[in-house]
């Protein structure tokens, strides 16, 4: 099976960066121990600073899904309403 890359875009509220940005670090480490990780980054948007993007790559499907079962996962998604405008999550297999 190939591997899996996803590309989380999330905005935060206005006034709610920082707290987002907290949040979105506070995955990484946890993210990083989690079965099927390959990669897992964070970046801001240059032009957009309440845009944070997750690049992450993941081993098959399974194990991803497995992640967003994890705890560290499921307390974000809790929290994500207090501090998200918006997001998009695309999943996408490697083709080469």
């Amino acid at each position: 099976m190939s591997q899996i890359a996803v590309i989380s875009i999330n905005t935060a509220k206005p006034g709610q960066e920082q707290k987002m940005e907290a949040a979105m670090r506070a995955l990484i480490a946890p993210s990083q121990a989690d079965p099927g990780y390959l990669q897992y980054d964070l970046h801001r948007d240059l032009d957009d600073p309440r845009t944070f993007v997750f690049y992450e790559r993941w081993e098959s499907r399974e194990l991803l899904h497995q992640h967003f079962k994890a705890p560290h996962v499921v307390a974000w998604i809790a929290q994500a309403g207090d501090l998200v405008e918006s997001s998009t999550l695309r999943i996408l297999e490697s083709l080469g």
